[in-house]
This record gives C-alpha cells, structure tokens and sequence, in this order.
C-alpha cells in the first residue's frame, strides 16, 4: 500500500493495524520516503 505522508499523519492508528498485513509505503511529494513493516518476532 503506497499513501502521502499527510494520509498516514492523519489516520496512524488505522495504517498501523493494516501494516499487519502488508508494507505501508509512504510518500511526501511525489517521493518515496519510507516503509512501515511489522516486527515479527
């Protein structure tokens, strides 16, 4: 899942429960920044 970085500021808790399930990659104009992916331990 790829999202600006204002969309993730706005809804953390949300994208921090779908990170779960697949890398949330994050943008900010235009650019990829980074990447949200769960510790599996």
């Amino acid at each position: 899942m790829i999202l600006t970085t204002t969309e993730l500021q706005n809804n953390f808790g949300k994208y921090l429960n779908l990170m779960q399930n697949e890398p949330i990659i994050f943008t900010k104009n235009g650019k990829i920044i980074g990447k949200l992916v769960p510790i599996k331990g």
